[in-house]
C-alpha cells in the first residue's frame, strides 16, 4: 500500500488500487500514514474506534491535525494546516473518501510528474473541494496535499499539482 501510495504522489493523477480487504482502503491509506506521533481528524466518524486505537492515532481538530478525513461530498468547513515558509511539510493531507475513482465529474491536472495534463474522474467530491483547496495552494510551496480513496484504490492530488477545471466540474 505504501509503494501505491508514493506513486500516487510521484504521477498525480494516477489511480492506484489499495491492497486490501473489500471496503478497507481508507484504513490500508491511513496504516501507512499514521502513527503515535502524527495527529488525525476524522469528524464525520468514518474511522471506527477500534481502528483509531489500532493505528495509535493522536486525535485533535481539523485546523491542527497533520491528516484529514472526511467524505467527499462534505463540504470544508473548517481551514487545515498550510504550512509555514521554514517548514512546508507542516500542511496538512486531506483524505477524502468518495465514491469512486474512475466515473464522474472529470478532473484535469498538470504540474509536476504529468505529462501535459491528465483527465481523472471522481463521483462523490463536492465542488468546494477543489475551489477550497485552489486557496489553500495558491503560495507555493505552502498548502495541503490530497488524497482521493474509494472502495478499493487511491488517488493523489498533491499540492505541486494544478487543476485545470475547477469552474467546470
Amino acid at each position: 500500500v505504501f509503494r501505491r501510495l508514493m506513486n500516487a504522489f510521484a504521477y498525480p493523477g494516477s489511480i492506484e488500487t489499495i491492497s486490501a480487504p473489500p471496503g478497507e482502503a481508507l484504513i490500508g491509506v491511513l496504516a501507512c500514514l499514521i502513527d503515535a506521533e502524527t495527529t488525525l481528524s476524522d469528524p464525520c466518524g468514518l474511522v471506527s474506534e477500534h481502528d483509531i486505537k489500532l493505528l495509535s492515532a493522536v486525535r485533535t481538530d481539523p485546523e491542527t491535525a497533520s491528516f484529514i478525513v472526511l467524505p467527499g461530498n462534505h463540504d470544508p468547513d473548517f481551514i487545515p494546516r498550510i504550512g509555514t515558509l521554514e517548514s512546508p511539510d507542516y500542511g496538512a493531507t486531506i483524505i477524502l473518501q468518495v465514491d469512486q475513482i474512475g466515473e464522474g465529474a472529470s478532473l484535469t491536472l498538470s504540474g509536476p510528474g504529468i505529462q501535459g495534463s491528465r483527465q481523472v474522474s471522481v463521483r462523490g467530491l463536492s465542488h468546494a473541494w477543489l475551489i477550497s483547496r485552489a486557496k489553500w495552494v495558491q503560495e507555493f510551496p505552502l498548502g495541503v496535499d490530497f488524497i482521493l480513496v474509494d472502495e478499493k484504490s487511491a488517488l493523489a492530488i498533491p499540492r505541486t499539482s494544478k487543476i485545470l477545471n475547477i469552474g467546470e466540474v
